[in-house]
Order: structure tokens, then C-alpha cells, then sequence
């Protein structure tokens, strides 16, 4: 039979309610606030044409990372802005598919599978190279090309696909001993090897003593399927675009999305070190995006990766560890008693924005109102957020230059801007916008404790207790904390409750030593005065 009866028969008992349709960067889609019910939802541009979107608030815009469309998922967007073609009320009761229509697809689909898998294997470089990957990568474009073909046949067919990657038995079958005497078997065998080193030197991450219990941060990987080993070649060879569009692909059968997002989650920690090494970081953060924003979008499943995976722990983790290697000590006030570390803005982690990835992520899922109330509700992963805003605090220090010209302006300020808005400014307002209801109370006042401990903390490292005059030489253009306290003061109207039980008493707590002689003095000078919080910009809608 020819491919396209194939693919005119098999579409004939299709069934598929969402649209799922995978784009590449710098391709326009649509966001429709409206109808949207992640912040991250977005619709290719036949779905949009076809739904009625009439008086909505949507706008069309350049998908930067690449994206798929949501059209047809009820845990993305509501069932009123489907198209025509989606949404489960658009499905046809079609007539029962034959026992044996499928039979060929599924005795196939495994070893076509498997082959791909041994491209990987057999081209794996022992030394990190991202010119191999990328040429690694590109040779396989049109095998990837005719995978997607099969994909794109219809539910029966993506079935067939997604069962021979997420099923354990058949990943046995196909890649462990004992394995046939003869040329093909030595060919399984030498890829076996080039796997299992190609997994031990694999950056493992270095997690705080009381969380390597945790199974996404764990130092060795076991893959008990062919989508597991997949995601770590996807790592590997640092997110090759055929690749991640392929697993995309198959995203809308639901069971095959929770097994993938899982194991992204698995593999989540090693993020950091596959940025730091690449030669393009900029490309792979969006390939990176590309893939998790279309996973942590759904709320329900970005809940059960939280609670079953610890994926906010995992999260902060791995951006804490990622600044915590580019720290210098501070320089403000009098830099011989001042014991505060910072990130260092001329570093590559920061002028490449290799942490932009993690970040975005974090503010993706702290957009799920159950998962940033899950955060509030947790002191460790509150206390290990401050940590990481306690790097920020007081980073890139200008110092005012009075001799020679200075002819070349750094260019570390705009990565310092960059990374507090990014990394800190959008998780704030994440927070903040779900703090509506009186019963938040106590969780607001909780952080907001957490933010006046800090504060204290940092007035004793950069010793501004026994040394309370600014130094008029050295400014420090970044006061997270004292920013992220002021906001919360200011934006207390939305729970009434929290300015008159929280505020007055907190900033009691900071006793700023020598400034009570002079009021007008401690009003300028105070970290926690309103002017914080005018400063502070409201976060604007980025691009998809």
C-alpha cells in the first residue's frame, strides 16, 4: 500500500481532539488571553482562523523558541476558543478499527525507533564538542523527517509510536544482552559501551547533603526506556531541534506527555552544566524553552511533577548551584569588613543569560496557582529562594570613576538588569498576583518575615550597622530583597489583613543603628523605604 492511502485510510478512523501542531523559532502564532488559561498558551495560525476569537483579547506575535498548539487541550485553554476541528465535542464516532490494520506499524515502529537511538549511540564524542553534536544531529534530519510523517498519520499510528517508546519490556528486547553472534550483534554490543560511558561522564549534579535523597537530583541515571534514553541523548547532544520537535509531536496522547515530562524532570538537574558547555547558549537556551514550556503549562501535571518529583526544589537548586560558581565578594560600603557575596555580571553565565532557561521555567509553573501556594506553604524552598535573591542583592557594584575618562561603558549593568527581572522581579509578581484571597494572609506575611530576616542578614554582612553612611563613590544598583519587601507592603490592598497585621510590626525589626538620630536620614537611606517599590517596573508580557 502506498504511503498516502496509508496515511487517507488511518486518518479515516481518527479520532484526535487536539491539535498539537510543533513550530520551529521565528514562526507567528497566536495567544488569545481570553480563552487561555495558562499564560504560556499559544495556537497556530489554521486553529485561530478557524475558532472565533471575535473580541477576544489575543494578539499575534514571533514565537522566538518555537512552540505547539494548545488547540483542543482543556488544561491549556478554555473549550469555547477550539477550532472547528478540535475540542473533545468535535470528535466523530467513527466505525471500529480492524485487529490487523496495525499489525506491520507495530512490529516495525520499535526497530525504526531503535535505529535512531544507535545513531546517537555510535556517534557519541567521548570529549564535550558541539560542532560533532550539531553534525551528529543533522545527518539524521530526514529519518526524524519520516518519523514525524508517521506521526502526523493520525492517533492510531502515534499510538503505535508512543507505546514502543514509553514500554519498558520492549526497551529490553531491543538494547540488552545477550545479543546475537554475528556482525549486527557487535555492533549492539560496541553501542552499548559507547552509552554506558557516555553516561558516566555525564555532568552529575552536587545537591546540599539533605536533598540527594531526591530522585530528580540522584548522580546516576537508569533509563528503562527508549523515550528515557532519548531525553538523555536530547541532553546530550544539547537539544538538536529535529529531535525535539520529534518528541513533540507526539504530545497530544496524554500518557505519552506525563512519561515525557517525567523524565525531563529526571534529567531536569543537568540543565546548568549542558549551558555552561555549550558554544551556543543562546540557541540552546530556546531549544530548551521550546520543549519545557509546552510540559509545565499544563497546571494539573505541573501540580503532580511538584509533589511527586519535587520539581521546585529541583528548580531552585539548580539555578542556585549554576550562580553560586561565578560569586565575588561585594564591594559596597567598606569592602574590608564587608563579608556579602554577589554574582559576578561579567561572567558568561551572566552576559550569555545561561540561566534564563531555569528561570523561565520557574515563573511558568509559579503561574499555577496551586503550585506557587505549594511554594508559600514550604519554609525550605522560601528560605532556599532567598538564598539565591541574597546573590543578586547589591550585585554589580559601579564605581564612580574621578580621574581619566572612561571611554568604553561596561556592558555588565544590562546583564545585571537583565537577570533581576528575569530571575527575581517575575517569580515576585507571580506571588503577588495569587496572594487575593484573606486566607493568604499568613502567607504573605510569611515571606514578607523572610524578607525582613534577610535584610538583617545583609546590613551585617556589608557591615552597614557600625558603618551606616553610604559611600558616595561606590552604588550598588540592585536591592532585591529590599525591593521584593517594599512591593509586598505596597501591594498589601490585596488582602487587606497584611498591612495591619504584618507591616509595621516586620519593619520594626530592622533597627537601623545610627540613623535614629537623624529621621530624615533613616527615610533616605532606609532599604525599605516606597521609593523600592516605585522603582520596581511592573513585569511586561514576553513573547512565546
Amino acid at each position: 500500500m502506498e504511503a498516502k492511502n496509508l496515511t487517507g485510510l488511518l486518518r479515516g478512523y481518527d479520532n484526535h481532539a487536539k491539535c498539537g501542531l510543533v513550530w520551529i523559532p521565528h514562526v507567528v502564532a497566536y495567544r488569545c488571553r481570553t480563552c487561555g488559561i495558562s499564560p504560556c498558551m499559544s495556537i497556530c495560525r489554521d486553529c485561530f482562523k478557524r475558532g472565533n476569537h471575535t473580541d477576544h483579547d489575543f494578539n499575534m506575535f514571533l514565537s522566538l523558541a518555537g512552540g505547539a498548539c494548545d488547540c483542543g487541550d482543556t488544561s491549556v485553554m478554555k473549550a469555547e476558543g477550539f477550532c472547528s476541528d478540535h475540542g473533545i465535542n468535535n470528535c466523530q464516532n467513527k466505525s471500529p478499527v480492524p485487529d490487523d490494520l496495525m499489525v506491520v506499524a507495530e512490529a516495525m515502529m520499535p526497530r525504526l525507533l531503535l535505529r535512531l537511538l544507535l545513531h546517537f549511540r555510535d556517534n557519541n564524542a567521548k570529549n564535550h564538542n558541539s560542532t560533532v553534536y550539531s553534525r551528529t544531529a543533522k545527518y539524521c534530519d530526514d529519518y526524524c523527517s519520516m518519523l514525524m510523517e508517521f506521526n502526523n498519520m493520525g492517533e492510531l499510528m502515534r499510538r503505535v509510536m508512543t507505546k514502543a517508546l514509553i514500554d519498558e519490556q520492549t526497551y529490553r528486547k531491543l538494547v540488552e544482552p545477550p545479543f546475537p553472534q554475528n556482525s549486527y550483534g557487535n555492533f549492539l554490543e560496541y553501542g552499548r559501551r559507547k552509552y554506558e560511558e557516555a553516561v558516566r561522564l555525564f555532568p552529575s549534579p552536587e545537591p546540599p547533603d539533605e536533598y540527594k535523597h531526591l530522585p530528580a537530583l540522584g548522580q546516576t541515571i537508569v533509563h528503562k526506556t527508549l523515550l528515557e534514553e532519548f531525553i538523555f541523548w536530547t541532553f546530550k547532544y544539547e537539544f538538536p531541534q529535529n529531535i525535539v520537535c520529534f518528541l513533540l509531536n507526539m504530545l497530544p496522547d496524554q500518557d505519552y506527555k506525563e512519561h515525557l515530562t517525567r523524565t525531563f524532570v529526571m534529567h531536569y538537574c543537568r540543565i546548568p552544566s549542558v549551558l555552561e558547555m555549550s558554544n551556543d547558549p543562546d540557541t540552546l537556551s530556546n531549544r530548551v524553552v521550546h520543549m519545557s514550556v509546552q510540559l509545565f503549562s499544563n497546571e494539573s501535571l505541573a501540580l503532580k511533577m511538584v509533589e511527586e518529583l519535587s520539581l521546585l526544589h529541583v528548580m531552585i537548586i539548580s539555578l542556585k548551584q549554576m550562580m553560586s560558581k561565578i560569586l565575588i565578594a561585594n564591594t559596597l560600603h567598606d569592602p574590608a569588613r564587608n563579608f556579602h557575596y554577589v554574582i559576578d555580571c561579567a561572567k558568561r553565565v551572566m552576559k550569555d543569560h545561561c540561566y534564563w532557561p531555569l528561570a523561565s521555567d520557574f515563573n511558568n509553573v509559579l503561574s499555577h496557582e496551586s503550585v506557587a501556594l505549594v511554594f508559600l506553604k514550604d519554609d525550605n524552598l522560601i528560605d532556599m529562594w532567598f538564598q539565591f535573591l541574597s546573590m543578586l542583592q547589591g550585585m554589580n557594584v559601579n564605581i564612580r570613576e574621578t580621574g581619566s575618562h572612561v571611554e568604553f561603558e561596561p556592558s555588565s549593568y544590562y546583564a545585571a538588569f537583565s537577570c533581576e527581572l528575569e530571575a527575581s522581579a517575575y517569580p515576585m509578581w507571580s506571588i503577588i498576583s495569587h496572594l487575593k484571597d484573606p486566607s493568604h494572609a499568613p502567607l504573605a506575611k510569611k515571606i514578607m518575615l523572610f524578607c525582613v530576616n534577610y535584610l538583617q542578614d545583609w546590613l551585617d554582612a556589608v557591615n552597614f550597622y557600625q558603618h551606616p553612611k553610604f559611600n558616595k563613590v561606590r552604588n550598588g544598583e540592585l536591592l532585591k530583597v529590599a525591593k521584593d519587601y517594599s512591593v509586598f507592603v505596597v501591594s498589601g490592598g490585596a488582602v487587606p489583613s497584611i498591612v495591619s497585621l504584618s507591616a509595621a510590626s516586620l519593619s520594626g525589626r530592622l533597627h537601623l543603628s545610627g540613623c535614629e538620630e537623624d529621621g530624615n536620614v533613616a527615610e533616605r537611606h532606609s532599604p525599605i523605604s516606597g521609593t523600592a517599590a516605585e522603582a520596581d517596573d511592573a513585569p511586561t508580557e514576553g513573547s512565546g
